[in-house]
């Protein structure tokens, strides 16, 4: 069965650096599962990735 783990990030719309903290994320294996427009603080992203046991 496989195993997740989970993490989540706050971006600004204003934030010029959005793409590139979408794009390392995705690069350490992070899935962009959901993003929720909270008013005041920008934009909450829900990641996951796959934990693989050695």
């Amino acid at each position: 069965m496989k195993k997740f783990e989970y993490t989540t990030c706050t971006y600004h719309v204003y934030d010029k650096e959005y793409d590139e903290r979408l794009n390392k994320m995705g690069k350490n294996g992070w899935e962009l599962v959901s993003v929720v427009d909270v008013e005041l603080s920008g934009l909450h992203c829900f990641f996951k990735r796959e934990v693989v046991d050695d």
